[in-house]
C-alpha cells in the first residue's frame, strides 16, 4: 500500500536531514584529506582551510530519498528529468571547484540543462507563445541559479534561505508527483546547516549552491499558476530574497565603476552585518525574509491573495529593500566572494 500523499514527500524530506548531516560529515573528511579546501589570505576573512564538498552531501541526500519516492508516483519521468538536469549542473559547479571555468562556459551549460527542462513542458506561461516562453523561462531559470550562488557568501546564509524555500516549493508541487524532490532539499539543506552553521566547517562549494539553485529554480516554474499576473508574481515571491540581493550587487557594482562578477562584500548578508547583526542573525532574518515572501506566493496560488497584490507586493518590498541596502555604506576595495 502506498503512503498517503501527504505523508510520504513530508517523510523523504525527514530522512534527508540526518542523511545530508552523515555525508557531509564524510564529505568534510575526504575534502581535508584531499586539499579541496578554501584556503584563507587576501580579503578572505577565515582563519583556517575550510572544505569544500559540503554540495555533494546536500546533492546525494536530496536525490537518494527523492527518486526512491518518486519512481513510485504518477510522474516518474518529469521527476527524473529535473533530477537530472540539477546533477548535471551540479557536477559543473564541482568541476569549477577543483578547476575554475570560464563565465561563458558555465552558462552555456547551466542554459543548456534549463533548456531541457522548459523542452519538456516545464515553463511559465508568460505570453502564451510556446518559444518566447521557453527562452524566458531559461533565462529565469539560470538568473535564480545563479542568483543562488552569489547568496553563498555567508556561513548559512545559503543553506538557510534554501532550506525554507525548499519546504514552500513542496507545498506548492503537492500532488505533482515531483514535491518529493523539494521536500528533500529542503531536509538535506537542514542536515548541511549542522556543519555549516557560523562558524562553517565546510561551505556548499559551486557544486551545492548551483544544485541547489537550480532545483529552486525549476521549483518556482513549477509552482507557477496559469493565469497572469500570478504567473509572475508567485515565482518572483518565492524567490524575492535571491533576487533581490543580485539586483543590490548589480545596481552597487556599476555605480561603483566595478564589473558585476567582480566578488565584493556588498552582498545583503554583508550589509546586514555591517548594521550589528551577527552572521547567525543574518541566515535567520533571510530565512524569515524567505518564509514570508514564500508564504505570500502560495497564498497567491490558492486564489486568497489577489495576483496582482502579490505582485506589486514582490516589486514594492525588492526595490524598497534594495534602495535601503544601498544606503549601507561597505568597503570600497574588492573583497572575495565569501567573507565571514
Amino acid at each position: 500500500m502506498n503512503p498517503p500523499w501527504l505523508a510520504a514527500p513530508v517523510l523523504a524530506g525527514l530522512a534527508a536531514v540526518p542523511l545530508a548531516a552523515v555525508l557531509t560529515a564524510v564529505c568534510r573528511r575526504t575534502a581535508v584529506r584531499t586539499g579541496i579546501v578554501d584556503r584563507p589570505g587576501g580579503h578572505k576573512s577565515h582563519a583556517a582551510p575550510t572544505p569544500y564538498l559540503g554540495g555533494l552531501a546536500v546533492a546525494a541526500a536530496t536525490l537518494a530519498p527523492a527518486l526512491f519516492l518518486v519512481a513510485r508516483g504518477p510522474a516518474p519521468a518529469a521527476a527524473l528529468l529535473l533530477a537530472v538536469a540539477a546533477a548535471a549542473v551540479g557536477t559543473l559547479g564541482l568541476i569549477d571547484d577543483l578547476a575554475p571555468l570560464s563565465v561563458n562556459t558555465r552558462l552555456v551549460v547551466e542554459a543548456g540543462a534549463a533548456g531541457l527542462v522548459a523542452l519538456a513542458g516545464h515553463t511559465v506561461p508568460v505570453t502564451g507563445q510556446h518559444w518566447l516562453d521557453v527562452a524566458l523561462t531559461v533565462a529565469w531559470i539560470v538568473l535564480l541559479t545563479n542568483s543562488f550562488n552569489l547568496l553563498d557568501n555567508m556561513d548559512g546564509a545559503a543553506a538557510a534561505t534554501a532550506a525554507v524555500t525548499a519546504v514552500l516549493l513542496g507545498v506548492a508541487a503537492t500532488g505533482s508527483g515531483r514535491e518529493a524532490l523539494w521536500w528533500c532539499l529542503g531536509g538535506a539543506c537542514v542536515g548541511f546547516l549542522w556543519h555549516n552553521r557560523p562558524p562553517a566547517r565546510i561551505f556548499l562549494g559551486d557544486a551545492g549552491s548551483l544544485f541547489v539553485g537550480f532545483l529552486i529554480a525549476t521549483g518556482t516554474v513549477v509552482a507557477a499558476p496559469d493565469r497572469s499576473p500570478g504567473t509572475l508574481a508567485v515565482p518572483l515571491l518565492l524567490a524575492l530574497i535571491a533576487v533581490v540581493d543580485t539586483a543590490l550587487v548589480v545596481v552597487a557594482r556599476r555605480r561603483a565603476g566595478r564589473s558585476w562578477r567582480q566578488g565584493g562584500a556588498d552582498h545583503t548578508s554583508h550589509r546586514l552585518r555591517l548594521l550589528g547583526l551577527s552572521a547567525a542573525q543574518v541566515a535567520a532574518a533571510l530565512a524569515t525574509g524567505a518564509a514570508l515572501c514564500g508564504g505570500l506566493a502560495l497564498l497567491v496560488r490558492a486564489g486568497q491573495l489577489p495576483a496582482t497584490a502579490g505582485l506589486g507586493i514582490a516589486a514594492l518590498t525588492g526595490t524598497t529593500a534594495v534602495c535601503l541596502l544601498l544606503r549601507v555604506p561597505t568597503p570600497t576595495a574588492p573583497a572575495a566572494q565569501r567573507v565571514r
